[in-house]
């Protein structure tokens, strides 16, 4: 036994002395080895064998995380829309190839960025990989049900918020053209309609000497429907008045005979004394309705006339 045991050091002992005389002998240009998955350089100077595992490189992916739209989890309307999904992982190696699973997801890839259109609560998941091994597996789940998303800018849903239809089509207006129309050219002028008109101030426009005006009457010549007509750059904006725009149509007409006032200029005491709507450079809606509720309107149509007088500078 004693025998064995030392014939079996001293097998050790050589294979150790051979192994560090063949390293001493290499050239000094380092070579490199694979062991386990890592890269090795012999260091000839250092006399020391370095592996890529001993620098922090050759690890898996690690402290992976996914998002959906940037959040996790993640909420979208009840009907659904585009969902991006993005991967990322703080730590160790960086990923090469992303394996995803969810409906209508492509199983592999090399981005960690995919999007996809849902109509149904989903979840998904991906595993980012590299050479040395899996990342842990992230996981985000999508709920339909949320909040809309804002109108865009210059949209009508201030309009179908409050229930209003909108008469056919917005009516374009440019500033200093005179213009007239008839609402039956566009549809039935009944009640919880509104007639819409956009007025565009095009940039660098001077300030003007003269007033415009919108007027509407009624077609049929009876007079017994009442109107109100406001300026404002929100369409179907009927809140109280405010020269400024801030919180309201920056000017307000009721009647039969409706007549809003606008001019191109810096807000004034006058304008707010007289009800001129001072505007600026930008576009603008004329929204006129049937008035009291939007209920004055004794049939499914009550014809009336829009005149638009020029404003020149």
């Amino acid at each position: 036994m004693m025998i064995r045991s030392l014939i079996r050091a001293a097998s050790v002992m050589f294979a150790s002395t051979v192994l560090a005389l063949a390293f001493a002998a290499a050239p000094a240009r380092a070579a490199t080895i694979t062991i386990n998955g890592s890269n090795c350089t012999w260091d000839s100077n250092s006399q020391a064998l370095t592996c890529s595992s001993n620098t922090g490189g050759g690890s898996a992916p690690s402290g992976c995380t996914l998002t959906a739209n940037g959040a996790n989890p993640a909420t979208l309307p009840a009907s659904g829309g585009t969902v991006v999904l993005n991967a990322s992982c703080s730590s160790s190696g960086a990923p090469t190839s992303y394996n995803w699973s969810g409906t209508g997801l492509q199983p592999s890839t090399a981005s960690g960025s995919q999007s996809i259109n849902i109509t149904q609560n989903q979840s998904f998941s991906v595993t980012p990989v590299n050479a040395t091994g899996a990342g842990n597996t992230a996981s985000v789940a999508v709920t339909l049900g949320g909040p809309p998303p804002p109108p865009p800018p210059g949209s009508l849903a201030n309009c179908t918020n409050q229930g209003l239809t909108v008469l056919g089509s917005v009516n374009p207006i440019t500033w200093g053209q005179s213009a007239s129309w008839l609402s039956q050219s566009s549809g039935a002028f009944g009640n919880n309609t509104v007639w819409l008109f956009q007025l565009t101030v095009a940039s660098n426009t001077p300030p003007s000497t003269t007033y415009g005006s919108f007027t509407v009457t009624e077609a049929q010549g009876n007079n017994t429907v009442t109107r109100q007509v406001t300026v404002s750059s929100t369409p179907c904006d009927f809140r109280p008045m405010d020269v400024t725009g801030a919180t309201g149509p920056q000017t307000m007409s009721i009647g039969s005979t409706a007549r809003v006032l606008y001019g191109v200029g810096t807000p004034s005491f006058y304008d707010l004394l007289i009800g001129n709507a001072p505007l600026a450079a930008g576009t603008y809606y004329i929204s006129v309705r049937n008035y009291s509720c939007g209920n004055t309107c004794s049939s499914s149509n009550c014809p009336a006339i829009g005149t638009d007088q020029t404003a020149a500078p």
